[in-house]
């Protein structure tokens, strides 16, 4: 079984590999994480702006990242509503189903 804890660092993993920013020069938003049935929901940003909410820290736009309960990180883009692009995710994997052989 997948943990937040666990879901929290393949999600900040992901995010560094696909940006080349270093996972430990990244955090997770808590108070913006949510789960839902398709899996964790999380925002990030830089350690050093989560850790001091000094703005001119911030990435911005970015966009939310998605740890499905079996282990796939998703990075959606930061220039769509969040709400949205939750909405479009959750339609695209209620169609997707994976059958064990």
């Amino acid at each position: 079984m997948l943990t937040l804890n666990k879901a929290k660092r393949l999600a900040l993993d992901g995010v560094a590999r696909v940006t080349g920013y270093a996972s430990d020069d990244l955090r997770i938003v808590d108070d913006r994480t949510r789960c839902k049935r398709t899996g964790w929901f999380f925002r990030y940003d830089s350690r050093a702006y989560v850790e001091t909410g000094v703005l001119a820290y911030a990435i911005g736009n970015t966009g939310p990242v998605i740890v499905t309960h079996g282990g796939v990180v998703h990075l959606l883009r930061g220039d769509v509503p969040e709400e949205e692009a939750f909405a479009d995710f959750d339609h695209y994997e209620a169609g997707c189903t994976t059958l064990d052989a």
